[in-house]
């Protein structure tokens, strides 16, 4: 796996980071339990406006009306329990390529991006919480919405934890993550998604990076996530 920033003239002056969101909002929830052989969940993150570089959703009267891609459930038996729920974080990830470069992103792509998400989100919490915290991206969702500004919306939970299994609070996770730099985000992990270069997302140009959690005033709607989690390579 290749690490570093591509070095490609030009590209990292051209990246921009929004601070909200021009196209839509998170809108579902956990639907089944992580799995419990790979400690990895996390947070809760309260809304807020974001600052450059760090993530946030938008107050409700600037958020567009959502269109969940999943059937509005309620929790029940095949749900996760409101408290598995109510610990992770839900983040969104929207961006719009270079000119000349817009296409949907295919599955193996959004794959391969979650699991440099995941690296991502591993070591910014290992250097802030513990160096034992895992990640673990869960209930995947996405969606292609032609002509928007920025088309391409990646959403999960992080359920993050420590060794010993337990989750991380989510509100840490969501205050650590919040002070991330995306451009590094971008740079260093995004660009470099597998297969190098030839996954869409090397050509993220803007980007929108958001986190939300059951507990604040705007909590995400339940809904149906196309994959549970990603197996990625060590």
């Amino acid at each position: 796996m290749k690490t570093g920033s591509p070095a490609d003239p030009g590209r990292a002056d051209k990246l921009t980071v929004e601070t909200t969101s021009p196209t839509m909002t998170p809108t579902k929830a956990a639907t089944t339990t992580p799995p419990t052989a790979t400690p990895s969940a996390g947070p809760t993150v309260k809304p807020q406006v974001p600052a450059m570089g760090g993530i946030g959703i938008p107050p409700a009267n600037e958020r567009p009306t959502a269109t969940g891609r999943g059937s509005p459930l309620d929790f029940g038996s095949t749900m996760a329990p409101t408290t598995q729920a109510d610990e992770m974080v839900y983040f969104t990830i929207q961006v719009d390529f270079f000119a000349g470069h817009e296409a949907e992103p295919q599955t193996e792509d959004i794959k391969a991006m979650i699991c440099q998400a995941q690296k991502f989100f591993a070591k910014t919490l290992q250097t802030a919480v513990s160096p034992d915290v895992t990640m673990q991206a869960y209930n995947i969702d996405w969606e292609w919405k032609d002509n928007a500004a920025l088309p391409s919306i990646v959403e999960f939970f992080a359920d993050v934890r420590t060794a010993d299994g337990a989750h991380v609070p989510a509100a840490t996770v969501f205050a650590e993550m919040e002070k991330v730099d995306v451009k590094q985000f971008v740079q260093d992990y995004i660009w470099m998604s597998e297969v190098y270069k030839e996954n869409i997302f090397y050509q993220t140009e803007d980007i929108f990076f958001a986190g939300q959690y059951s507990g604040s005033p705007n909590p995400p709607d339940v809904g149906e996530g196309k994959i549970q989690v990603v197996e990625c390579a060590p």
